[in-house]
């Protein structure tokens, strides 16, 4: 659903007229901002499957900066070799307090090394011989809609709810449906597109013994 889509189906649940096109008109302005609310909202109230993404990048001795770490809500889970072998998180002093450990061609382990103002570093252990490429699994939303036709990748449902609601609080009545109610539609639709996103990680959610 594009940006102009959803702000269109916020404008009818608020029974005001849609829109061909974005103006400058200060009301849809506000509908705009709120969509935007509502899409953060939504994007960090689960790692939606959709927006998860494998970034590969090149390691070294010393620890590396993350493709993408700059972005807004970002969240790094895996880190994995060439061959799909799942690196194991160990402890940042760990690796520091080994720091004359001899590179391996086969590292074992990662620990964070730090996040500055924008991204985020990681640090590869053993030390890897030959800067050999990685895959680093993460987390991150897409940028704010901006244009028409931007088109939004999460569920459109649970966004045009939480819109709507906060577009209810900020005027104080649609000629029948509270806030209140609004917010309860939306955590509900939230509740009801998490679920649905579940069935395409199921293994996620399969507890055994080891």
């Amino acid at each position: 659903m594009t940006y102009l889509d959803l702000v269109n189906q916020v404008l009818i649940r608020l029974r005001d007229d849609k829109v061909g096109a974005f103006t400058d008109d200060v009301y849809v302005e506000t509908i705009k901002t709120l969509v935007n609310d509502a899409k953060f909202f939504v994007e960090n109230s689960w790692e939606w499957n959709i927006n998860r993404h494998v970034d590969k990048f090149i390691a070294n001795k010393n620890a590396v900066t993350l493709p993408n770490s700059n972005l807004t809500g970002y969240r790094l889970y895996n880190v994995r070799d060439t061959n799909g072998r799942r690196l194991r998180l160990i402890p940042k002093g760990y690796a520091l307090d080994k720091v004359k450990a001899s590179p391996s061609e086969n590292p074992w382990g990662y620990y964070h090394a730090g996040r500055n103002q924008t991204e985020q570093a990681v640090g590869i252990f053993p030390p890897p011989v030959n800067n050999p490429v990685f895959e680093a699994e993460a987390y991150y939303p897409s940028p704010p809609l901006v244009a028409e036709g931007d088109v939004l990748y999460i569920p459109a449902l649970p966004v045009i709810m939480y819109a709507t609601a906060f577009a209810v609080r900020e005027r104080g009545e649609t000629g029948g449906t509270s806030s209140q109610e609004w917010t309860a539609f939306a955590q509900q639709a939230l509740k009801d597109a998490i679920s649905k996103d579940t069935l395409w990680n199921p293994d996620e959610f399969t507890w055994q013994e080891v």
